[in-house]
């Protein structure tokens, strides 16, 4: 019988868990024609949760487009991810005609492959390009009042679009703040980046929607999930190794699947909790190379001690004399620039009850490891 973990690409159905609540707040909001910002860093299952969402909209009242702006490096690349999008519904929406009708000056700078109805842009002149975007941004909306339906685009990773350059944010806010039948859900990993781009005063899109954060999944939501996957494929596990399971990745979605696939793949009847550990040996051995290497990336004295300190002990009293005094670190201003820092390389993030955590708990495991010489 297959495994039914699964991690590093997106889940959906039975392998999703679920996160009734913000379904419900995302679901509400594109309902209201609400947009959303919604931000979680890499791994913690948003792409996953949006496709969910999607799936379960009614055909006939929604259309979705999915960019992952991750994928493109140029402006044309860019639009032509949007147009191309916005041709899967050529069935729905006539979409030959509904080029031709809406984009009539530029059809010449469009090629179309053989085969599958696939555009590309030609190498038009930087003003042809500039108008050509505030056309193509305004094609969501054109598309909704012709098909008599609710468009809803999702842009993952839309931080990168500040690495495309030339103003396309302001370009791109210059239609879309008129749009009142297209929602747009901006999805962003890297938290300096998403608040410069919404919440930051001088930024075209400021608070241009509503913010949602997507954190760990709950343990009164991950622990049935495990059960019932373990239980779905005739195997038991007990409450209290699960329970040693989420201590261990802190709920966090990637890991936790990535830990409950290895103690399934160990587990022959009943899972026992040497098996929990046999497991994690095996996640943290397979990742040893990359956390090597993210190690000696580290030059500071004072952000390894304090990665070591907090691998170890948390970040309860990290800034209390002891604790400044074990790490080697100078004063208390020393520990706040290594946690920024560290967090700014995405090593460490702070959580809603301000404590600092890794964003990776099986780099905390091989730090505690490697600090206790084993």
């Amino acid at each position: 019988m297959s495994n039914p973990f699964v991690f590093g690409v997106p889940v959906e159905g039975a392998n999703f868990t679920d996160r009734e609540k913000e379904k419900k707040e995302i679901l509400d909001s594109l309902m209201a024609g609400q947009n959303l910002i919604l931000f979680a860093p890499r791994r913690y299952g948003k792409s996953s949760l949006l496709r969910e969402i999607m799936r379960g909209l009614d055909k006939e009242e929604f259309l979705t487009l999915w960019i992952d702006v991750s994928e493109v490096s140029t402006i044309r690349g860019f639009l032509e991810r949007i147009v191309n999008q916005i041709n899967e519904f050529s069935k729905v929406t006539k979409l030959t005609g509904f080029i031709k009708t809406t984009l009539p000056k530029f059809l010449s700078m469009f090629r179309v492959g053989l085969g599958d109805f696939n555009i590309t842009i030609t190498a038009p002149s930087q003003a042809e390009l500039d108008e050509l975007s505030l056309e193509i941004f305004d094609l969501p909306e054109k598309l909704a009042r012709k098909s008599n339906k609710r468009v809803i685009i999702v842009f993952d990773e839309f931080q990168d679009l500040l690495l495309l350059g030339q103003n396309l944010d302001k370009k791109m806010r210059a239609k879309i703040q008129y749009h009142k039948s297209a929602s747009y859900v901006f999805m962003g990993s890297r938290r300096s980046l998403i608040n410069k781009m919404f919440f930051d005063r001088q930024s075209p899109f400021y608070f241009i929607g509503k913010k949602m954060e997507i954190n760990y999944i709950s343990r009164e939501d991950f622990g049935p999930f495990i059960k019932g996957q373990f239980q779905a494929t005739g195997k038991e596990i007990s409450e209290e190794i699960i329970e040693h399971i989420l201590q261990i990745t802190g709920g966090h979605p990637y890991f936790t699947q990535y830990l409950c696939f290895e103690v399934w793949n160990l587990t022959q009847r009943k899972a026992i909790s040497s098996l929990v550990e046999q497991a994690l040996f095996i996640c943290v051995a397979s990742q040893s190379y990359i956390y090597e290497m993210l190690l000696d990336q580290i030059r500071s004295k004072d952000r390894k001690a304090v990665l070591f300190y907090l691998a170890e002990r948390g970040s309860k009293d990290i800034f209390g004399i002891d604790s400044l005094r074990e790490m080697e670190v100078r004063n208390p201003n020393g520990v706040n620039y290594a946690l920024k820092t560290l967090m700014e390389k995405e090593i460490l993030e702070k959580g809603k009850k301000g404590e600092y955590r890794f964003v990776d708990p099986f780099f905390a495991v091989y730090l505690q490891k490697k600090g206790r010489g084993s």
